[in-house]
């Protein structure tokens, strides 16, 4: 064989073989470390759903038991509203009963309906919040 040859199997076959390969192997070593991305963000992910998860679960945990607070302060207020309600009502009727005035008995009378309307939603609220009681129209929240 000739230089000449020799120089066209280099230039012709050989250096496109062996770009070819170059190329296959840079094309493997890509797809190598992008697998190894995809697995290192698979993980990152489920780290995150777990963080994400645990997050959820504190917060209905932390939404129950403030609902759980609203409802006590909620009871509190209604029942001290309730008796201040009673004790108006008592105080115009002993008022009206001595003055004996129309007007401080209307206020009497506006009184007494507005404490039995509290009264009654807050049976009316009892009877929602457990359905198992039975109505008692003497019970005084």
């Amino acid at each position: 064989m000739t230089d000449s040859t020799l120089e066209a199997i280099g230039t012709y076959i050989l250096i496109p073989l062996v770009g070819n390969m170059a190329v296959n192997v840079y094309k493997a070593y890509l797809q190598h470390k992008e697998a190894k991305k995809t697995k290192e963000v698979a993980v990152k992910v489920d780290e995150a759903a777990i963080k994400v998860e645990e997050v959820r679960t504190n917060l209905v945990a932390s939404n129950a038991h403030t609902n759980d607070k609203l409802d006590q302060i909620h009871q509190l207020v209604n029942g001290e509203m309730s008796r201040q309600k009673e004790k108006t009502a008592v105080a115009l009727r002993r008022l009206a009963q001595v003055t004996c005035d129309a007007a401080d008995i209307q206020d009497a009378e506006k009184a007494e309906e507005a404490f039995l309307e509290h009264r009654a939603k807050l049976q009316r609220a009892e009877y929602r919040a457990n359905p198992d009681l039975t109505p008692d129209k003497d019970k005084q929240l």
